[in-house]
C-alpha cells in the first residue's frame, strides 16, 4: 500500500476520495496537527 499511494515517510495518513488521493499528512507533529489535518472530513 505505501507505494501504491506513493508513502515516503512514516507515519502518513492519506486521504481517500472517490478512488483519488485528495490530501496527505507524513510525519504529523502531535494530535492538534492531525486535528486541523482532518477537520474538513470530520466536520
Amino acid at each position: 500500500m505505501a507505494r501504491k499511494f506513493q508513502v515516503d515517510r512514516l507515519p502518513a495518513l492519506v486521504v481517500v476520495e472517490n478512488k483519488r488521493v485528495t490530501a496527505r499528512l507524513e510525519r504529523p507533529r502531535g494530535c492538534k496537527e492531525l486535528a486541523e489535518f482532518l477537520e474538513p472530513w470530520l466536520s
